[in-house]
């Protein structure tokens, strides 16, 4: 089951709420987890020397300290919470800060930088890209309990062969982690995926592809059957890795569903009044530079709920500490 056990919870002093902060510590008391609070400060120029007594970027980082404390003291209860500051204010230096610190989760609201349209803006996106270890990010302003969580999974079988091992350890770390929120939070849990017969609609109707019906209907069904097989595959493996206790008890909701991701997965996730989303976002391991898919980029854009980003073991950020 997931358990991360040293959590980083970045906090903006621009937020007006500390939806983050709460549902940090919420965790890492749920887990005994070790958890810091973070904020971060723009590095000061050499200009602001003149006007104080001390190091300007010294006095900045003992006053959000001072702040961050404030913050943390009447929330954190019998939990030992540490608090930082990053210099500087982009992604960057925040996964910087998660492989100098080892963390296994990074946790903050999102919205810098977003758009009406887009819950995830471009501070966000880099995170989602580049950081090495899972990322969630919360919704503004959503009430505290979760109990719809969707798992989104990827069972299509035609990539490189080197790539399907990594792809399925993936999406095993996709519904273990959601089994795990789904039994902390006792909230209802739903699998989805979603599959397309390549080349459906040309063979339907195009004039030098076009098929017999009958032949086309064939294909599709041969397609739906072989996903309908990968998918049975890799839930009764998640079965056992978390137990049939835990899949007796909550009982999930499965689903395959014919269409686009980049719709469908959003849809499903409004249509079942999703509050998270838990999905992977990479599936390549070992090249730096090559950072999320096409798929998941266009999910990401289309999501109105907190979404946990899952990349898989091995992946290596382009960002060095």
């Amino acid at each position: 089951m997931w358990r991360p056990s040293n959590i980083l919870c970045i906090h903006s002093f621009e937020d007006s709420n500390q939806d983050a902060v709460q549902r940090a510590i919420a965790l890492a008391n749920n887990l005994q987890a070790k958890l810091t609070v973070a904020t971060f400060i723009p590095l000061s120029s050499g200009k602001l020397a003149a006007f104080f007594q001390g190091d300007p970027d010294q006095l900045m980082i003992d006053e959000r300290e001072q702040a961050l404390q404030a913050i943390v003291e009447p929330l954190k209860g019998s939990l030992d919470i540490q608090c930082s500051v990053i210099s500087g204010t982009t992604y960057q230096e925040v996964i910087q800060h998660v492989l100098a610190n080892d963390y296994d989760l990074l946790l903050k609201t999102a919205g810098d930088e977003a758009t009406k349209s887009k819950l995830f803006g471009g501070y966000d996106m880099g995170l989602l890209r580049q950081c090495p270890c899972p990322v969630w990010l919360l919704k503004p302003n959503v009430k505290p309990e979760y109990k719809s969580i969707v798992a989104a999974i990827d069972v299509k079988d035609d990539y490189p062969e080197h790539e399907q091992a990594t792809r399925r350890e993936l999406n095993l770390k996709v519904l273990q982690t959601a089994y795990s929120l789904a039994l902390a939070e006792s909230a209802d849990l739903h699998v989805v995926s979603v599959w397309s017969a390549e080349h459906e609609g040309a063979m339907r109707s195009s004039g030098f592809l076009k098929r017999p019906d009958d032949e086309v209907d064939s294909y599709v069904e041969g397609i739906k059957n072989n996903y309908q097989k990968n998918y049975d595959s890799l839930l009764d493996e998640a079965k056992a890795l978390v137990g049939p206790g835990v899949e007796t008890y909550l009982e999930p909701q499965i689903q395959l569903i014919k269409g686009e991701p980049r719709q469908l997965i959003p849809d499903y996730a409004n249509d079942v009044n999703a509050d998270l989303v838990v999905m992977g976002t990479v599936a390549r391991t070992g090249i730096p530079g090559f950072i999320m898919g096409n798929t998941a980029e266009n999910i990401l854009s289309g999501l109105s709920q907190s979404v946990l980003a899952i990349k898989p073991t091995g992946f290596t950020s382009p960002v060095t500490a």
